[in-house]
């Protein structure tokens, strides 16, 4: 009787473990799809703000350009 009581106890923490081993491979799964969606969401945002840069640097010489072909004009 009690080896069966034993037997019960131990085949009910197995049963336990094994979902909570599943349940943390899922949460592991669902972490690392947004560890992974955060990366790129990252380099894209990285991404944007070095094409924001390359244009203000494009804006800024031609401001430049202009303002020393206005310049050369008045003399």
């Amino acid at each position: 009787m009690r080896i069966e009581k034993l037997v019960a106890q131990a085949n009910s923490s197995k049963k336990n473990v094994d979902e909570e081993t599943l349940n943390t491979i899922t949460i592991q799964i669902e972490l690392d799809k947004t560890a992974e969606e955060f990366r790129k969401t990252h380099k894209e945002r990285r991404d944007l703000i070095k094409q924001w840069e390359t244009i203000i640097d494009q804006m800024q010489k031609r401001d430049n350009q202009i303002e020393a072909s206005a310049q050369v004009s008045l003399f």
